[in-house]
């Protein structure tokens, strides 16, 4: 019942105008821009690390900064995370609908993310850093996604190195990464074996 409530307030904060902060769609991740010109679906836009000027589709960008209420967009998007991780623990019948609210559940912790980059005068709280790192980690973990798991992980523990429930964390997923590799394994031995057999099928038939 909260998700409309979180969407709806991410609608409200989301200002996308001439002369916004936002974040905009590239690849799997989200970098920040200034919003220079709207024409139709096209804006002209200045990248803020590199500060060079680009021109991108209006569909891309995903989010409008409110730069005045930064924190309160991050708050926001991590409870839409959260809300997202259990929905796909309770509503777990349909595959697919699993995976879609994992899915939205990264997406919504890596806009999260993007936003703690956007101000570098005023930093985000510690907590609020910790709880991005920490739930896109798991998010990650959830998707199978396993190696951006663990570079979220390392990131937070560099930060933050003596943050407990990171390296709580951290067992856990070295627990998750040990048993991918032994069904992984088991997985090349099987495949091996299949392999042989159909092989040994085949010269049994051959005439030569």
């Amino acid at each position: 019942a909260a998700v409309p409530y979180y969407e709806r307030a991410l609608q409200i904060s989301s200002r996308i105008q001439i002369g916004s902060t936002v974040l905009v769609t590239t690849g799997d991740s989200f970098n920040v821009a200034d919003l220079d010109c709207i024409e139709d679906d096209i804006a002209e836009v200045s990248w803020l690390v590199t500060g060079t000027d680009d021109t991108i589709n209006l569909s891309t960008v995903a989010l409008g900064v409110l730069l005045s209420s930064l924190e309160i967009q991050i708050r926001i998007l991590l409870n839409l995370g959260r809300c997202m991780m259990q929905l796909a623990e309770i509503d777990n019948h349909i595959l697919s609908r699993t995976s879609a609210y994992r899915e939205s559940a990264c997406r919504a912790f890596s806009l999260a993310s993007a936003l703690e980059t956007v101000n570098k005068k005023k930093k985000v709280k510690a907590p609020l850093v910790q709880s991005i790192l920490l739930l896109r980690s798991q998010a990650f973990a959830a998707r199978g996604r396993l190696y951006e798991a663990t570079q979220d992980l390392d990131m937070l523990l560099e930060r933050f190195p003596d943050y407990k429930q990171g390296r709580k964390w951290k067992e856990t997923l070295q627990g998750l990464k040990a048993e991918k590799l032994k069904s992984d394994k088991k997985l090349v031995k099987s495949m091996s074996r299949w392999i042989e057999t159909a092989m040994n099928a085949t010269e049994a038939d051959s005439p030569f």
